[in-house]
């Protein structure tokens, strides 16, 4: 009960891993285009 408890959690944490990941993928190029096309 115990093991399967903590591969949930392990489960869980490499989703939301894999969800922050891709939110840095999506954002960070968009936040460094604006940047760019502010500083111009």
């Amino acid at each position: 009960m115990l093991r399967f408890s903590e591969e949930k959690v392990v489960l869980v944490d490499r989703i939301a891993v894999g969800v922050r990941a891709r939110i840095w993928l999506v954002c960070l190029p968009r936040f460094w285009c604006a940047s760019r096309f502010w500083s111009l």
